[in-house]
């Protein structure tokens, strides 16, 4: 209440502009009203029956149909401008995505690839088996990774540069062990 007694003075000019505004719209509304009914009562005398109200309907239609393509015009400007910036908002979440994706498969693959390579020098040929079964499954990975996602060759090329090493390392382990496909051991 003490609220109330302390904003009277606004209070009461924001009602009255509100009483006022009420008996504009009203007024308003009412001379649209009566300005329709006067055009088809005037068109009545030339046209008769349906015809009068048929032709301002058409009118406002008209000026219905135009004030819509305006408003939509500048909705299509506001859209075309927000496009750049969504396809920028686009590429920069495309960037973590990939990022994100790689990381991820960056731990998979090091989450496999430690542990077989810690049990290789106990285990010999078939921890050098698994190691190439890792590997192949890492590129079966990244190859996925390319067929769907958008810059995934990139990836898919960059963990084969990063795998390098690891079948150089088979190869070699094999060569040690005398493992592979060609031998008899």
């Amino acid at each position: 209440m003490l609220a109330i007694a302390n904003n009277r003075p606004a209070l009461l000019r924001s009602a009255r502009t509100a009483a006022l505004a009420t008996i504009a719209a009203v007024a308003g509304i009412t001379a649209f009203a009566l300005a329709n009914w006067a055009a088809v009562d005037a068109l009545g005398t030339t046209w008769n029956g349906w015809r009068a109200p048929l032709a301002i309907a058409f009118v406002w239609l008209v000026v219905a149909i135009v004030i819509a393509v305006a408003v939509l015009q500048r909705r299509a400007r506001e859209v075309a401008i927000s496009a750049d910036e969504a396809e920028e908002r686009f590429r920069a979440t495309l960037d973590e995505l990939v990022d994100a994706v790689s990381h991820a498969a960056e731990q998979r693959i090091a989450g496999m690839l430690l542990p077989v390579a810690g049990g290789m020098v106990e285990a010999g040929e078939g921890m050098i088996e698994a190691s190439d079964t890792v590997l192949e499954a890492a590129d079966e990975i990244t190859d996925v990774l390319e067929e769907r996602l958008p810059g995934g060759f990139i990836v898919n090329r960059a963990v084969d540069i990063a795998l390098v090493p690891g079948r150089f390392g088979i190869r070699v382990a094999r060569v040690v062990f005398r493992v592979g496909p060609d031998s008899t051991a």
